[in-house]
């Protein structure tokens, strides 16, 4: 239930800055003010916002949210997966390139931010005490298709981005946090 309202709140959040980049580009292009005339190049705009925005979300959800509630909402989970798909995208991107031995920098990269992440989460879980929040390591693996589908299709598919990247999104996030949610289900039945 968390993983699909989460995955929800990811397409809201995407739709909202779809709409406030268009509502920021038209008054500036109407103005007279020059454009950068590349292509996709508002697509480009719209994803690098909606990714940073859901990042933000997940770094900075969990003490946001949670002060006045019973129940602690862990919003980190989100901001590693959000690390992971964009890796995912990042690679989908280098091997569409023209010249892509020089792209694929970009994607080791990534590849790099992403081993970065998962150990500095590891270990902040680690010293905090939370013992079973590791889990969200496992979550990868099963998750590994799902998202290696969704950031192809996403890097083939610019003219619908408005509505693909936040759904894609979801699904890819539904998928990763219920693999992890049934694993540490497995954990704690095994464990006890």
């Amino acid at each position: 239930m968390v993983g699909t309202l989460t995955g929800l709140i990811v397409a809201g959040i995407g739709w909202l800055i779809h709409w406030a980049v268009g509502r920021i580009r038209k008054p500036i292009h109407h103005a007279g003010v020059p454009v950068v005339a590349t292509p996709f190049h508002g697509t480009v705009v719209w994803r690098v916002a909606f990714w940073l925005t859901v990042l933000l979300c997940g770094v900075c959800g969990s003490a946001l949210v949670n002060p006045g509630r019973e129940h602690y909402l862990f919003t980190w989970p989100l901001a590693l997966w959000t690390v992971f798909q964009i890796t995912f995208n990042v690679i989908s991107w280098s091997e569409r390139q023209p010249n892509p031995r020089q792209a694929r920098w970009w994607s080791r990269g990534a590849g790099l931010a992403l081993l970065a992440a998962s150990t500095f989460y590891f270990h902040v879980c680690r010293s905090l005490g939370m013992s079973i929040e590791w889990a969200y390591l496992i979550g990868f693996l099963p998750a590994f298709p799902v998202s290696a589908l969704c950031s192809r299709w996403l890097s083939h598919n610019y003219r619908y981005s408005l509505l693909a990247d936040p759904l894609l999104a979801g699904v890819s996030f539904s998928a990763y946090y219920w693999a992890c949610a049934c694993f540490m289900k497995w954990w704690l039945v095994v464990g006890s």
